[in-house]
């Protein structure tokens, strides 16, 4: 039997070029994120804040546990080289193990939970979410053999198919009275149609295979990715349940839904363009010119978005909460400005640590981890007079700390970003957001849905784009001419 299974082989002739991959993704998680979001948006009417709160602490413990599965290890199938073949049965039998310990610990886990009070059924809900590590032990063979052969329609088309499904069930489940096993059941299937897809699409047989020497460049390929890995995981497991000692478990849920829509609205923006164009920058020289210049234009390309988005939800969100969430979630509202603010920063953050790794530079990511990890554990310091502003505001400080950190050492160091090129960008930015700004402080909006606060954000959003038209033409020059170009053609064609 060939190492690597037939029914593999055919992507090797359908590779798409790197133009159709990046666009592919873009487009595949715009419709992913706007179900998402529509489904959401159905959900937050009819769940309670402590459903999402009890969610979170689900998440977050499986989240920690599953820094140590197997994704990490069979990541090291992209780095063999494209026409050496691969045997994924010892992949697979490793995976296997590495899959049943973190099945095992997860039960653990919900075993200490039940013992120790057992919130909500926080215990229960932990032991069937243990399940996705058998399904992904099969899942993740699939996605790294179209990931390696560059076959992105397939994947993301049936990922689509399992987000449009699961959306369907979960506000079914929701309506019908199901309460939180509206989000943990499909958090359970979203993986199961590639199990159709690996057994009886492609027809993959599985073979128990344990050679070490084969596997030994996988595992320590896997423990590297997992100690920046577990420092995130770590981060986002540890902040519900610190807040959980200060909080109500309902402001809790206020919470995790506030920073839910913030992340989804700005910090998702920088995840998806540097998913999608990272294995391309990752080629560039290091300490050209032409490195920095790139690296410049994808900053401020990132600006141009997050920055207004940011701005616009801290000035407008008691209106987006009510068009959104709608009553009875008006306490969301006195914190998604801040948290706005803050997943700008971390996605900021994110940028500048993908391109430390493209540009062969480990170890930044893992001290900004650090950092930010103890910027999350403050509430152990500020206990005794604990406040959620006040939690935020460190929060906010501590993150503008590590951009800046990132951005000095890019300049002065690495060479690969012009600070001051950057700043002046900035500058110009804030500049043309100065109408949002003003506009809100002289109209405060208040908690309510609002045709003229509706038109006032077009009105402000046309505003802005016309600013930055003209204030940055000199650093948009090439996109100008290439929309012109574009608009040239249209007209010819529709002539």
């Amino acid at each position: 039997m060939p190492s690597e299974p037939k029914a593999f082989q055919q992507f090797k002739t359908k590779s798409q070029s790197a133009t159709k991959a990046v666009g592919l993704n873009t487009i595949f998680y715009g419709i992913q994120d706007l179900l998402q979001l529509l489904t959401m948006l159905i959900l937050i009417r009819i769940l309670l804040p402590e459903d999402y709160a009890i969610f979170a602490l689900v998440l977050t413990t499986h989240g920690l546990i599953g820094a140590f599965a197997h994704q990490s290890f069979i990541a090291h199938s992209l780095q063999v080289d494209i026409k050496q073949e691969i045997n994924y049965d010892i992949y697979m039998t490793f995976s296997g193990f590495i899959q049943l310990f973190c099945f095992c610990v997860c039960n653990v886990f919900a075993f200490f939970y039940e013992g120790s009070g057992d919130i909500k059924n926080l215990s229960l809900f932990l032991h069937v979410l243990s399940l996705t590590f058998l399904v992904e032990w099969f899942s993740e063979l699939i996605f790294k053999v179209y990931e390696r052969n560059e076959s992105w329609q397939r994947r993301r088309t049936l990922q689509l198919i399992s987000t449009a499904a699961l959306s369907v069930v979960s506000i079914f489940l929701a309506v019908f009275g199901f309460g939180i096993w509206s989000l943990i059941i499909p958090t359970l299937l979203q993986n199961v149609i590639f199990l159709y897809d690996l057994f009886f699409y492609h027809q993959w047989r599985f073979r128990w295979n344990v050679d070490w020497k084969e596997y030994k460049a996988a595992w320590s390929f896997g423990w590297y990715r997992i100690g920046s890995l577990l420092l995130q995981r770590l981060r986002i497991w540890v902040e519900p349940w610190l807040l959980f000692q200060f909080l109500l478990l309902a402001d809790l849920g206020f919470f995790t839904r506030g920073l839910g829509l913030a992340q989804l609205l700005v910090y998702r923006v920088c995840v998806i363009v540097i998913m999608t164009i990272f294995p391309y920058i990752s080629k560039l020289r290091l300490d050209s010119k032409e490195t920095q210049n790139a690296n410049n234009k994808l900053i401020l390309y990132i600006m141009l978005i997050v920055i207004p988005l940011s701005i616009g939800l801290f000035c407008y969100a008691p209106f987006v909460i009510a068009v959104l969430y709608g009553d009875n979630w008006g306490q969301v509202s006195n914190i998604l400005g801040p948290l706005s603010i803050l997943c700008g920063l971390n996605g900021m953050i994110y940028v500048l640590s993908s391109l430390s790794l493209a540009n062969q530079n480990f170890r930044i990511p893992v001290v900004i981890d650090f950092i930010l990890l103890a910027v999350h554990l403050s509430p152990l310091l500020i206990s005794s007079f604990f406040r959620l502003e006040l939690y935020l505001n460190i929060l906010l400080f501590g993150y503008t700390f590590c951009t800046l950190i990132l951005l000095f050492f890019f300049h002065f160091y690495l060479r690969v970003l012009d600070m001051i090129y950057l700043a002046l960008v900035f500058l110009k930015i804030i500049i043309c957001c100065l109408p949002i700004i003003v506009s809100s402080y002289y109209f405060p909006t208040e908690f309510a849905i609002s045709m003229r606060v509706g038109f006032e954000i077009l009105m402000l959003a046309y505003i802005y784009l016309l600013l930055v038209r003209f204030t940055l033409a000199s650093e948009l020059e090439d996109v100008m001419k290439k929309l012109s170009n574009y608009r040239a053609s249209v007209f010819l064609f529709i002539s």
